[in-house]
């Protein structure tokens, strides 16, 4: 193919990509993205998630430390849980440089799961920080803080899922150059079972 060809098939993967994240964060945040909730092993989860970003993270000369505690079990979209887990590892790869270090840890914490993804990458300035979940915004230096996307929703996406699981996530950072961590909580197994009965007996 010519290199004209070539950009045109990246620009329509990309508006292609575009077009899906747009709609997708649209469900998300009407609140209509399908969730197919089950009991999820959240440890035998991450840990297959991060046997999978291991030869990434060697590829970039990034050391992938896990830290996941046993027995951690959520009421959770398991495909959902995955793509989120996906792109905030993804993100935190992509932004650490060589000989840096890409550490997830997971732990419950009375009635929580707290799940804290922290790189030694290229930071987030005081001014992005309150924005990093907006559409479209940038991080810090020339990469875009996409959560391994290039559309520009994929913090976004991210945000709006683990909001649909009754969650919080926060980002920090000591500013550009000083790494990054992105914390995410969910309730714990029971307390989203609580949640749950709960809305349905609002509805």
């Amino acid at each position: 193919p010519t290199a004209e060809t070539s950009r045109l098939h990246e620009q329509t993967t990309h508006l292609t990509r575009l077009v899906n994240d747009l709609r997708e964060l649209a469900l998300a945040e009407a609140k209509q993205l399908p969730l197919h909730v089950q009991p999820v092993n959240a440890t035998e989860l991450l840990n297959e998630t991060l046997t999978m970003f291991e030869p990434l993270a060697q590829e970039n000369e990034v050391t992938l430390i896990k830290q996941v505690d046993k027995h951690l079990y959520l009421e959770a979209d398991p495909n959902r849980l995955r793509q989120l887990l996906h792109n905030l590892i993804a993100n935190a790869i992509q932004h650490t440089p060589s000989a840096g270090r890409v550490t997830v840890a997971a732990r419950e914490n009375g009635r929580f799961l707290t799940i804290t993804i922290q790189d030694t990458g290229s930071g987030i300035s005081a001014e992005k920080l309150p924005l990093i979940f907006n559409r479209f915004e940038r991080g810090s230096g020339e990469k875009r803080r996409d959560a391994g996307g290039s559309s520009g929703l994929g913090l976004a996406i991210v945000k709006a899922i683990v909001e649909l699981h009754h969650g919080t996530i926060s980002a920090k950072s000591d500013g550009i150059g000083k790494g990054s961590t992105f914390t995410v909580r969910f309730p714990a197994a029971q307390a989203a079972q609580e949640i749950s009965f709960a809305s349905a007996s609002n509805r």
